[in-house]
């Protein structure tokens, strides 16, 4: 059994006990409950917190150095480059100086997630930003010449869409007046190949960490007739954060190019750690399952009434019931953003793609933007009335 202090740069929070990949103890130091991360607050809610922080099985399968998730977390001390939060073992004398990935070096793998060649070594003080880095594409942190943070990222499939969905998602922003990520097309090794990618800077510091908004809804208890982006509207309003127009213009881009995925998990807030006075919204990133990433090639994209009715994992089950959450339809100015040339220009950067894959993604978004203007003049887009009109006039797309 192994005896772990759970850390908040130098404050010791509590002290866990791990035994055979499970946590078999916690207790909080009570001076220290305010810096707990939210939603934590006993064994059970701790254990899922520090499962959830360790990287996802699909990206560590193939890992054949014998450690499991949590033991290449743990070895690591569970550092981030996205909080202050980190592990300690029992009797190491270690300090957040001398171990956060802001300040000190740490090991960059040449290929997206190739830990087969890296000597995991317990307690080591050159440590794998990997073992906390979440979701499902294959990635890796660098530092650049310059010393910034710099996040690698693959694409799914056989395709790069998922980081044209990217770069494409970031000129579509940079017209509007909010926070984002800038994103940029990198080559990448994953899988033996050449493939196209991505890369941005890490938008968090020494000063300012990122809470998720999955984190922040478990800050008290919502009411059954709130819906969770009202309740998380409504804490972000406690700490004097306005974030209503911030949200509005995500989720209509979003709806423009067709995001399937805007769970609770990639977006947030930025807060001092210190203080941890809340400071701002996340600027907006992860938006890569756009563009129907997941269709095989010489495929067909839904038109009309089908592309108001795609799935999509957020607040509401289809993309455009996303749009009953926006309070100000007049958010973002459809004449000011990125022609469709441009936007193709983007789109034809991943070779992979055939002329048709291309052309269709071009009609989508076309067809996405004439429905939000629909919306901008008042149509209830996400309406059976609406969508019948639609049948009727289809000769239009």
């Amino acid at each position: 059994m192994d005896i772990f202090y759970l850390m908040h740069r130098n404050d010791r929070i509590a002290v866990f006990a791990v035994d055979n990949d499970s946590v078999l103890s916690f207790k909080v130091n009570e001076d220290c409950c305010e810096i707990l991360p939210y939603g934590v607050h006993d064994l059970g809610s701790f254990a899922n917190w520090l499962e959830d922080r360790a990287i996802p099985t699909v990206r560590y399968e193939t890992l054949g150095n014998g450690f499991s998730r949590l033991q290449f977390l743990l070895n690591n001390d569970s550092l981030s480059l996205s909080d202050s939060y980190w592990t300690c073992p029992a009797g190491a004398v270690l300090s957040w100086e001398e171990v956060n990935l802001y300040n000190n070096s740490f090991v960059s793998t040449t290929i997206l997630d190739n830990f087969d060649e890296i000597e995991t070594i317990a307690y080591k003080t050159n440590f794998v930003p990997s073992s906390s880095l979440k979701g499902d594409l294959a990635k890796k942190w660098m530092i650049d010449s310059n010393g910034d943070r710099i996040l690698v990222k693959g694409s799914y499939l056989q395709n790069a869409l998922q980081s044209v969905s990217e770069v494409l998602a970031a000129a579509m922003y940079s017209t509007c007046d909010i926070n984002y990520v800038k994103y940029h097309f990198a080559w990448v090794s994953c899988n033996g190949e050449k493939k196209l990618g991505c890369k941005c800077k890490n938008f968090t510091a020494l000063d300012s960490e990122f809470i998720p908004a999955i984190d922040i809804v478990n800050i008290g208890k919502k009411a059954n007739s709130e819906s969770w982006y009202s309740y998380f509207i409504k804490k972000c309003n406690e700490h004097l954060l306005d974030v209503q127009h911030f949200m509005d213009v995500m989720l209509c881009i979003d709806f423009l190019i067709a995001n399937s995925d805007r769970h609770l998990n990639n977006f947030g807030i930025l807060r001092e750690p210190v203080s941890l006075q809340w400071k701002s919204i996340a600027p907006v990133f992860d938006s890569g399952n756009s563009l129907f990433y997941k269709n095989t090639a010489n495929s067909f994209l839904p038109k009309g009434k089908e592309l108001l009715k795609m799935p999509v994992t957020s607040f509401h089950k289809i993309t455009s019931k996303q749009l009953k959450c926006v309070s100000d339809k007049g958010c973002i100015k459809l004449d000011s953003l990125p022609s469709l040339g441009t936007l193709e220009k983007i789109i034809r950067t991943d070779t992979s793609l055939t002329d048709f894959d291309v052309e269709e993604r071009i009609r989508v978004l076309k067809e996405l933007r004439l429905f939000f203007e629909d919306f901008q003049n008042g149509a209830k887009v996400w309406s059976y009335q609406y969508q019948k009109d639609v049948i009727s006039n289809m000769g239009a797309f």
